[in-house]
């Protein structure tokens, strides 16, 4: 690893690490902060984890790594030995610093080499060598007894060999997006945003009022999940603006009737009323807004509108390879009639913030939020792994790194159990 920078972190790096041939009975893990050598768990807990993928069961590998960090982004007063320090932006460095890893090892595992031993028959053992080995003790009441890095065989259908995909920011040089990315980050509410990125799910509660569970530690979490999802999806638009997949429509839609279904489903009869507007006439100022702007939506967020026969072509999808197949078409008719008075054409960053919502309010599950008839046990089945397996796979750490900003509600994430509490109660059961 060969000088790893990030000027907007503040940070250069460092270091050699072992590749996929190379493997040990226990981590080596050397790291020098400002050329001090100290303890740095989560880094070597977050390279470990890229390591799982490649090196057997029981092999660890061996990594040094020289971290040059500002001074004023640092921290040394949390352990009288300065031996462990802390800084700003840690998981954002120590993600860096392990997809850089992650990509090295990528680009190195296209030859392997596997060791063989052949095995020593005969051998008697004698029963004076024979050890008994103690349980170990612990504390039921602290217990973690899942681990939000396991697999189920439910997921793996749309998994493809190799390592995990990250999902990486587009290319967009606009200020206007380098701002709301950033006004993101500056929202973080760091608990949160740690419980999401390092949960493990539970089930759904119920698919119309968008309720799940998750495990965080011994703590089990009740989530308003269409809200969190669509905070995240939001993330994913501005992450991947100007470069979004799309899907195609086959055969292409017409715009309008589009737009008309939307204004029945968003009842802008109650709106639109009183302005004396009918429904031809909403329905041919925002097709006309739309069609003005073609170029420019289908350069920046994927939705590709034919101006000549005024039919979508194409719409966005935010997780191309993990398994979302783009705008739930439930919700594409109000899109399109949303971005009409929704967004805020006069103004980029308006523009840009307002588009970016409305497509993530479009990705959200059709169940959330709207008079779909759930009787389909195979939809409800299909919605529900779509949440599990696609969206909150992808708030992994790991993965996508969902970030909960301090503005959502305050009841979105509840608590309802916590292990500890539970043993409490009924202990002596």
């Amino acid at each position: 690893m060969k000088d790893l920078q990030n000027e907007k972190l503040g940070f250069r790096a460092e270091g050699q690490f072992s590749t996929a041939n190379w493997m040990s009975k226990k981590t080596t893990f050397i790291c020098f902060i400002n050329h001090r050598l100290v303890d740095c768990t989560p880094l070597k807990r977050a390279l470990e984890s890229v390591y799982t993928l490649v090196l057997p069961k029981g092999q660890h590998p061996w990594i040094y790594v020289a971290l040059d960090i500002e001074p004023n982004r640092i921290d040394v007063n949390v352990h009288p030995t300065k031996q462990e320090v802390h800084f700003l932006d840690e998981d954002d460095i120590f993600e860096a610093i392990s997809a850089h890893v992650q990509d090295a090892l990528v680009n190195q595992s296209s030859c392997r080499v596997f060791r063989t031993q052949s095995a020593q028959l005969g051998e008697v053992i004698s029963e004076d060598h024979v050890q008994v080995t103690r349980a170990r003790s612990y504390d039921p009441r602290h217990l973690v007894r899942v681990d939000q890095t396991e697999q189920t065989l439910d997921s793996m259908p749309l998994q493809k060999g190799g390592l995990p995909d990250r999902i990486r920011p587009s290319e967009c040089t606009l200020e206007s997006i380098t701002q709301l990315r950033d006004q993101v980050l500056a929202s973080k509410n760091a608990q949160l945003s740690h419980i999401v990125q390092h949960h493990t799910f539970v089930g759904i509660v119920d698919l119309a009022k968008g309720l799940c569970l998750i495990q965080h530690s011994t703590q089990l979490y009740l989530v308003q999940y269409g809200i969190l999802i669509e905070e995240f999806a939001y993330q994913l638009a501005l992450q991947q603006f100007g470069s979004f997949s799309t899907a195609r429509l086959e055969p292409p839609p017409s715009l309008r009737e589009l737009i008309g279904i939307g204004y029945d489903m968003e009842l802008a009869d109650i709106h639109t009323a009183p302005l004396g507007l009918s429904k031809a006439q909403v329905v041919e100022r925002i097709a006309k807004k739309l069609l003005a702007h073609t170029d420019m939506l289908r350069k920046h967020v994927g939705i590709h509108i034919d101006a000549q026969e005024e039919t979508v072509l194409a719409i966005p999808t935010l997780l191309p390879q993990h398994g979302s197949s783009g705008v739930c078409l439930e919700r594409l008719p109000s899109l399109l009639f949303r971005l009409g008075p929704q967004v805020d054409w006069e103004d980029e960053k308006g523009c840009f913030y307002t588009l970016c919502h409305e497509l993530a309010l479009a990705h959200v599950p059709p169940s959330w939020g709207t008079m779909r008839d759930n009787s389909c046990k195979e939809q409800q089945e299909q919605e529900a792994w779509s949440i599990q397996h696609v969206w909150f796979a992808h708030m992994l750490g790991s993965r996508g790194r969902c970030i909960v900003p301090n503005h959502l509600p305050d009841d979105i994430m509840t608590q309802i159990a916590s292990l500890p509490d539970l043993y409490r109660v009924f202990e002596r059961c």
